[in-house]
């Protein structure tokens, strides 16, 4: 099954090691799902996990990495063309055209 993520999966993977979130990228890292990403996704990921609020956390520039470079390598990484404007909020619309252009059969979020 290939399965697309908003990026507040992965982030709530980071705050809450054993979550839902947590378990969704094990399925990927186990095989058992294929992710679907894209280039601005993984940029918003990295964006995001570096606010202040989440060093408070304890969410490290590391951390972050690491989970940026296992994404990258189990997930398959698209090029998106900022071509879906559906939504209000662009960043959805990169949510959505990741999850066409993937052929994902879900979209977690």
């Amino acid at each position: 099954m290939r399965v697309a993520l908003d990026t507040n999966v992965p982030i709530a993977a980071l705050l809450k090691p054993g979550s839902n979130a947590d378990r969704v990228i094990l399925a990927a890292k186990e095989g058992r799902i294929t992710l679907v990403t894209s280039e601005p996704l993984l940029a918003e990921l990295e964006d995001v996990a570096s606010r202040h609020y989440f060093r408070g956390k304890g969410v490290s520039s590391e951390v972050t990495a690491e989970l940026v470079a296992l994404l990258r390598q189990i997930s398959t990484v698209l090029p998106v063309q900022a071509t879906v404007t559906i939504c209000h909020d662009p960043d959805n619309n990169v949510v959505i055209e990741t999850a066409v252009l993937g052929g994902v059969s879900m979209l977690v979020t």
